[in-house]
């Protein structure tokens, strides 16, 4: 365990919901991924009292319909609500870019959202727009395993990478707030083509779709073992899951593209450290429900990656207890905050 997470006990930890239920609703947080929605509703703590997760829609009215349905299924009127968006946005919450999220560019969520709910005559205390990765990078840094920390990164692994930076113990979203765009680092010159337009992203080879992806390629070129059979069973169609699990019953070619797909998450994160001098890392998103199959290779690509590693104060790399539920979270987290200051 980091010797922060070790500081902290988090405010939600998997199967610990029951037992927060009688505690008050304070904030309704959602998180749009590029692949799945995820919407909780916490208490003044950070508790989880209720999540619920369904597929993103792609379409700006679908998406406006999604979170309309979240809040009216959290009875949320009058609660802040924070809304976490894969996309660049401006001041007054307008997209400007959102490689995985296209259709939603030039739109004003948060707008359409509150006109939306006052024709429903369900207003809420107040709307905070934010991006995803940012979103779980607060919940880190208030909530979770980054409490204490300085000079952090959180690094959200989904349908694509997202990232979030504390620097000198505090948030730091850049001169134009488009800090975090991580996942489209180049670290592979002409490599896979990336929804951006350009080639060789870290994304393509690191996010949680990477491993699934990564996984049919190798058992593609092979007749026979265990992922090949799924690769059969499933027609082509294995998911990251399907491997961790094939790891964990240590199935030697699911091992090695685990150790592939490690390296790959490991050098983007030495480049960071390298970069801004980094004491700890936080994987958050799907994969970090890994465990040790993933943090025990990463760990061990990012020594090999590291400069000076043997002598430079440790880097702590810990998985996120929040697991998909960072963005959510944290986008609850500063709309409750907003809220308080108003």
């Amino acid at each position: 365990m980091s010797h922060f997470a070790s500081q902290v006990q988090p405010a939600y930890l998997p199967g610990s919901i029951s037992e927060q239920r009688q505690k008050s609703p304070a904030a309704i947080g959602i998180d749009f991924g590029g692949t799945n929605t995820k919407a909780v509703l916490i208490d003044v703590e950070g508790r989880v009292l209720r999540e619920e997760a369904f597929p993103t829609p792609h379409e700006s009215s679908a998406i406006t319909d999604r979170i309309l349905e979240a809040i009216i299924s959290f009875d949320g009127s009058g609660l802040p609500i924070g809304i976490g968006l894969p996309v660049l946005l401006d001041e007054d919450g307008v997209v400007l870019g959102a490689p995985n999220l296209t259709e939603v560019i030039g739109h004003n969520v948060k707008s359409s959202i509150i006109d939306a709910l006052g024709e429903l005559d369900k207003r809420p205390a107040c709307i905070t727009i934010e991006n995803d990765s940012t979103c779980a990078t607060i919940a880190e840094f208030y909530l979770g395993c980054a409490i204490g920390s300085r000079y952090t990164c959180v690094v959200v692994l989904g349908t694509g990478i997202g990232g979030g930076f504390i620097i000198d113990g505090k948030l730091a979203v850049g001169a134009n707030r488009m800090a975090g765009e991580i996942g489209h680092m180049i670290i592979e010159p002409n490599g896979r083509k990336c929804p951006c337009g350009r080639e060789g992203c870290w994304e393509m080879y690191a996010s949680g779709d990477s491993l699934a992806r990564l996984a049919n390629e190798r058992a593609s070129l092979t007749s026979s073992g265990k992922l090949y059979e799924l690769y059969q069973l499933t027609n082509n169609s294995i998911k990251g899951e399907d491997v961790v699990n094939a790891c964990q019953a240590q199935d030697p070619q699911a091992l090695a593209i685990m150790d592939e797909y490690a390296k790959w998450i490991a050098l983007g994160i030495a480049n960071l450290t390298t970069a801004l001098d980094l004491e700890l890392c936080v994987i958050a998103g799907g994969p970090a429900s890994s465990g040790d199959v993933l943090l025990g290779p990463v760990r061990q690509h990012f020594e090999s990656f590291m400069q000076y590693y043997s002598t430079r104060p440790k880097v702590t790399i810990a998985l996120s207890a929040f697991e998909q539920l960072s963005g959510a979270i944290g986008a609850a987290w500063l709309a409750l905050d907003n809220a308080m200051q108003q």
